[in-house]
């Protein structure tokens, strides 16, 4: 008997009866969450706003920041543009694994990478980061 009205009012009963503890969600949520486990962290390689020759070799300021991240299955190299919503990038080798820009407000912006790898997004300023889902995932990155 799969009645929706009786599993309703049977929640109801036990919600009030004895409530879930806070922590305890926390943790349900949390172990949801287990499952990015396969996803390996990025190591950042990289990082033009680090290098220092770099930059001098420009105008006082760099109009853009290069990154680089890499693991064992993949490497990412962006341009942060100066307008602080632009980036470029590249997949290498190219992968068809849905591929997104994850920002800070937990707005997730899918990206579309060409038959090269190649990417171009406009995301909002604030902190980011890149996830190939099932592949790997940056730091947050902020500009």
């Amino acid at each position: 008997m799969n009645d929706p009205n009786l599993i309703r009012l049977l929640g109801e009963v036990l919600d009030a009866a004895e409530p879930i503890p806070d922590d305890a969600l926390h943790a349900a949520y949390a172990a949801v969450d287990m499952d990015l486990l396969s996803e390996e962290l990025a190591a950042l390689v990289f990082d033009s706003a680090t290098t220092r020759e770099l930059v001098a070799m420009r105008a006082t300021e760099a109009e853009t920041r290069l990154l680089s991240f890499v693991n064992d299955h993949i490497s990412i190299d962006i341009e942060l543009h100066a307008d602080a919503s632009t980036i470029v990038g590249q997949l290498t080798p190219p992968t068809d694994a849905p591929f997104m820009v994850e920002v800070e407000s937990g707005d997730d912006i899918e990206v579309i990478a060409d038959e090269f790898g190649r990417f171009r997004v406009s995301v909002p300023a604030s902190p980011i980061r890149l996830r190939l889902v099932g592949m790997v995932v940056t730091p947050w990155i902020t500009r």
